[in-house]
């Protein structure tokens, strides 16, 4: 353990290249584009990002309901695999954060 709080392979991996992930909107910015997000988090991972901020990083966590998020998280997840690590952002509601941290 380092600090007594953070496991070192924690600490050693977020010493790698990272970046926040825009969302894709469709045109009528009325829903996500998993699939255009897939194919960005692919492309970045394919040129040695490791770790992949999603759902908010770029300003429209507020603008995204929490099945949007989850959405998110799950397409990151699913794109990247172990190959990168994915911070999934959460809402600022707290009664709403818990219940989709635990998913």
């Amino acid at each position: 353990m380092a600090n007594n709080m953070y496991p070192i392979t924690l600490l050693d991996s977020l010493r790698e290249v990272h970046v926040y992930v825009t969302t894709p909107f469709s045109d009528d910015l009325l829903s996500i584009e998993t699939s255009a997000l897939q194919q960005n988090l692919n492309s970045l991972v394919e040129r040695g990002v490791r770790i992949c901020a999603v759902g908010g990083g770029t300003g429209e966590a507020d603008a995204l309901s929490s099945i949007e998020q989850y959405e998110i998280a799950k397409a990151a997840l699913e794109a990247v695999g172990k190959r990168a690590l994915v911070v999934a952002t959460l809402p600022g509601n707290l009664g709403e954060a818990i219940p989709l941290a635990n998913r």
